[in-house]
């Protein structure tokens, strides 16, 4: 669901005449920028959606790996994203956190629900959206104070 919003708001985008007028090394960056928020998109639907859980490797390991998933996820599509298209995302990120663990229990029979796995992703995808605002505060006020 996020990788189908995630690929129209970038259809959209690059449909635009701004996509035009870069020089090719922008072009590259922003490939960039876009090819490891798509990584780092599938890398979270496939450890959430994966039929086996992953082994522990130390205690909370688990609660860990669902804040740094869904943290990393927020901060590369900060990146990647236009100011307009990441607040969308930004939205349907904390929606899909919360609805996760639900859709992971129906999913595959081998994994079960868990309030403080759905709590880290809430928890890291909130995390990640406030650095990105900061931010995008700072460079702002830095922009404001240059002119």
């Amino acid at each position: 669901m996020i990788l189908f919003a995630a690929l129209v708001i970038k259809f959209l985008e690059l449909n635009g005449f701004g996509y035009l007028l870069m020089s090719q090394g922008e072009k590259k960056i922003r490939w960039l920028k876009y090819g490891l928020f798509l990584m780092a998109l599938w890398a979270v639907f496939y450890a959430l959606f994966r039929p086996v859980p992953p082994p522990e490797l130390f205690n909370f390991s688990d609660v860990l790996g669902h804040f740094l998933a869904f943290f990393v996820l927020c901060v590369s599509g900060y990146f990647a994203l236009s100011a307009r298209a990441s607040y969308v995302f930004f939205g349907l990120l904390v929606l899909f956190s919360s609805v996760a663990e639900n859709i992971q229990e129906y999913l595959s029979p081998f994994r079960t629900f868990s309030i403080v796995d759905t709590q880290a992703n809430m928890a890291g995808a909130i995390f990640g959206i406030t650095l990105c605002l900061l931010y995008r505060r700072a460079v702002l006020r830095k922009r404001l104070a240059s002119t």
